[in-house]
């Protein structure tokens, strides 16, 4: 039963997956060109410092020295693929809120179908996207490191640990938004309410990156767990990272499991 509704969600979702997965592949596969464009004429190094230096201040605190390699990786942080998949992952965390505000919902529980295994479909829905989105972004660096025309040769294997992170935290949000959606009657009211804590955790993790004040709250945002420029530029697989985002993703759902158990529907 949770197969058939696992097929079920995905086959709605399946276009916009589609879609969003050729966008990220293209947006990563332009962004390595237009990189290499600028290497080969002034230099990224020369270009970075003729920027602002509040800019500079913001660019190196994400991205930490400015070089093709980084950048590469740094392409995983740009505004656009984050706000796309985060986009994608609260769409989908929600649908119980949907499914529970057009009725659907109770046509489901009607069947043979636990609350259970059908959240727990939802729950395979989340980290399903998580997942393909990032190899998204993998393949776009995959296809784009293959025609670059560089003197030190860069694989494409060496930013696998920046999708790997990636997919721990959109599973992160994901499962927190679900738990949001399980506590909201509508879909517009789940969808309000994750964007704001989404808003509210990106910017507590880059302010106390500049604000001392801040410097201690800042690991309570999961983006201060998701740092592909590092595990890129060291060659590392952030282990203790994707731990932690695991970590919240289990509370977070099993949260979301009995909440969703215990709360009346009607």
């Amino acid at each position: 039963m949770i197969g058939a509704l696992l097929r079920r969600q995905v086959r709605l979702l399946g276009r916009l997956l589609a879609i969003t997965f050729a966008g990220l592949a293209g947006f990563e596969f332009l962004a390595i060109h237009v990189a290499e464009a600028f290497e080969k004429g002034p230099g990224l190094a020369q270009l970075f410092r003729m920027l602002p230096q509040v800019v500079q201040d913001v660019v190196t605190s994400q991205v930490g020295p400015v070089s093709f390699p980084a950048l590469v990786a740094a392409a995983f942080l740009d505004p656009v693929p984050y706000a796309a998949c985060i986009g994608v992952i609260v769409l989908v965390a929600t649908l119980p809120a949907g499914e529970r505000e057009s009725g659907l919902l109770d046509l489901f529980l009607a069947r043979p179908l636990s609350r259970r295994r059908y959240l727990l479909a939802c729950l395979l829905l989340v980290a399903l996207v998580a997942c393909v989105l990032p190899l998204a972004l993998l393949l776009g660096a995959a296809l784009g490191l293959a025609r670059v025309e560089m003197t030190d040769e860069l694989p494409w294997t060496r930013y696998a640990p920046c999708a790997l992170g990636l997919s721990a935290l959109l599973l992160a949000l994901g499962a927190i938004t679900l738990l949001l959606a399980v506590e909201s009657r509508r879909r517009g009211q789940a969808v309000a309410r994750a964007v704001a804590l989404v808003l509210a955790l990106y910017l507590l993790d880059a302010s106390s990156k500049f604000w001392p004040a801040l410097a201690d709250w800042g690991v309570l945002s999961p983006f201060r767990w998701f740092v592909p420029v590092r595990s890129a530029m060291e060659g590392t697989w952030p282990l203790r990272e994707v731990s932690v985002l695991l970590a919240v993703a289990l509370v977070a759902s099993a949260i979301a499991l009995w909440r969703f158990d215990a709360r009346d529907l009607d």
